[in-house]
C-alpha cells in the first residue's frame, strides 16, 4: 500500500444514507475513499425533532461536533444522562457506551461525526430497541423543555 495523500471532500458531492440507527449519514472520509488508516468522518443531518434508536459503537470511539441546531444526547445504560449540544459543540462517547441522539427543535440539525473505525462500518452499531421508548419518551420531555426555552448550555459552554 502507498502512503496516503491529502484528500479533500466536497460535501455537495456525498450520497446520504439512513444508517440502523435512524439517522442521515453522508460518509465522507474511509480507507475505501481516501486510504484514511485510523479515522472514519461522516456528515449527519437529523431532520426536526427526530431521535435515534439506542445504539453502542461497539469497537468505535466518536467524536459528534454540531455544525448548526440544538441536539441532545442521552447516554448510560439507562439513558440516565444528557448533554445538550448548541452549535459549535463537540462531545467524545467511548465505545461501547449506549447514547442516542435527539434533535430538540424544528429545524434540522447539521453534525460532523468521527469514528476510529476508518471504514465508517455500520456493523460497530448495535441497536438496544427494548429502549426505543425510553428513548421515545426523554425525546418527548427535552423537545418541550426546549421549545419553552428551559433548556441551558452545559457548565463550561461558551
Amino acid at each position: 500500500m502507498t502512503d496516503p495523500a491529502p484528500y479533500a471532500v466536497a460535501a455537495r458531492t456525498l450520497v446520504p444514507d439512513v444508517g440502523p440507527q435512524g439517522q442521515i449519514l453522508a460518509t465522507a472520509i474511509t480507507t475505501e475513499v481516501c486510504g484514511s488508516r485510523s479515522l472514519g468522518v461522516a456528515y449527519v443531518a437529523m431532520n426536526p425533532l427526530l431521535h435515534t434508536h439506542a445504539h453502542r459503537h461497539s469497537t468505535s470511539d466518536i467524536v459528534v461536533t454540531v455544525i448548526a441546531g440544538t441536539a441532545a444526547t442521552v447516554y448510560g445504560e439507562e439513558l440516565q444522562h444528557t448533554v445538550v449540544h448548541y452549535t459549535g459543540d463537540s462531545m467524545f462517547i467511548p465505545a461501547g457506551v449506549l447514547h442516542a441522539a435527539i434533535n430538540l427543535s424544528d429545524e434540522v440539525v447539521h453534525a460532523v461525526e468521527t469514528r476510529t473505525d476508518p471504514h465508517f462500518h455500520d456493523s460497530d452499531v448495535e441497536l438496544a430497541p427494548g429502549l426505543d421508548p425510553t428513548v421515545g419518551a426523554i425525546a418527548a420531555r427535552l423537545q418541550a423543555e426546549h421549545a419553552a426555552g428551559l433548556l441551558c448550555p452545559q457548565p463550561g459552554a461558551a
